[in-house]
């Protein structure tokens, strides 16, 4: 009997083989239990419902760490994007410090370093995120994109020249 999708016994035995591991990985990233065990259980939800994807993947062990890995950042860049327009939300109401000239000009420099992003190899541009966005170790980040920290310092230190440069060129023009 030929199958195209993974059996919900196959899945159950990927939940009990890697549940802890990317529980694990994911608490590394978003230090809040609750939220941890709640993306944990949305990676394997997420297998259960579209198995297919899993199939495609060819490492099992592999896809499941990078999706883990994936969403964990999701959720901590949603949670600092909430925080910052909530304290800007503060601000304006509050104390009035910043401006809507203020505020809009920072949505323009976030939107730059997005677009000046793009332009980074993707494995600088997945350190750059682990380093600053994910506030990673380089130990850490080696462990996850598995190279060796020397690998990691070098795409981040050519990834900041780099941005550096794309910014340079880009207050000239």
């Amino acid at each position: 009997m030929a199958v195209d999708t993974l059996m919900n016994a196959d899945i159950s035995k990927l939940v009990e083989q890697y549940s802890d591991m990317v529980f694990r990985l994911v608490y590394r990233i978003v230090p809040d239990r609750e939220e941890a065990l709640d993306i944990t259980q949305d990676i394997f939800v997420k297998l259960f419902e579209k198995p297919a994807y899993l199939n495609n993947a060819g490492n099992s062990r592999g896809y499941i760490l990078k999706t883990a890995f994936n969403h964990a950042l999701n959720y901590k860049r949603n949670q600092k994007v909430h925080r910052i327009k909530e304290q800007d939300y503060c601000s304006i109401v509050k104390c009035g410090a910043q401006s809507p000239e203020d505020m809009l000009r920072k949505t323009e420099q976030d939107q730059t370093v997005k677009r000046y992003l793009k332009e980074l190899s993707p494995q600088q541009r997945e350190a750059v995120l682990c380093r600053f966005y994910g506030e990673m170790k380089l130990e850490e980040i080696a462990g996850e994109l598995e190279i060796n920290e020397a690998t990691v310092r070098i795409h981040i230190k050519r990834a900041l020249n780099k941005l550096k440069n794309l910014m340079s060129a880009g207050q000239e023009g």
